[in-house]
């Protein structure tokens, strides 16, 4: 290689092709793309819907690996009632611990004329290997009887090694 007139080196294709493939190679590498023989899709277990007026407790859960992340959205529609949010939703470890108590936010595009609806967003990397779960706080519109219809989403995604 040497300087050409205006002042770069001059690469012979034979050497520029194999620069370019190395730093393909290497940048699939470093981002951890999957083998051809490997299969890395989500698990979405069945969404889970509870009738928050039903007594009872209420808890969507699902088995997840140390270290895999995991996303979970809660939808609940509910009658109009100004004092109360139905089924605040708090996301537990395999060990009982609240993990997350989440917020609730109001999508007006999805309401009607008669009801609300909340929805709440999280995600986490696994611990600890377990049972997670979502249990829903409804004792305000319980004892108002105010209804209720949460549905509760997961998604796992496996560890990618």
């Amino acid at each position: 290689m040497r300087p050409g007139r205006d002042g770069f080196l001059e690469i012979p294709p034979r050497l520029f092709f194999a620069l370019i493939a190395v730093f393909v190679m290497g940048t699939l590498l470093a981002c951890g793309q999957p083998d051809d023989d490997e299969s890395v899709e989500a698990r979405a277990p069945t969404p889970a819907s509870f009738d928050l007026l039903e007594a009872g407790f209420h808890q969507s859960s699902v088995d997840v690996a140390l270290g895999e992340r995991v996303e979970l959205s809660v939808e609940v529609r509910q009658e109009k009632n100004d004092e109360h949010i139905c089924g605040v939703p708090s996301v537990v470890d395999p060990f009982g611990n609240v993990l997350q108590t989440l917020t609730p936010w109001q999508n007006a595009a999805k309401g009607t004329a008669t009801h609300y609806v909340y929805e709440s967003w999280y995600a986490f990397f696994a611990a600890a290997g377990g049972q997670y779960g979502v249990k829903m706080e409804n004792r305000g519109c319980t004892l108002d009887e105010v209804a209720a219809v949460a549905t509760v989403q997961w998604a796992i995604h496996p560890v990618q090694e």
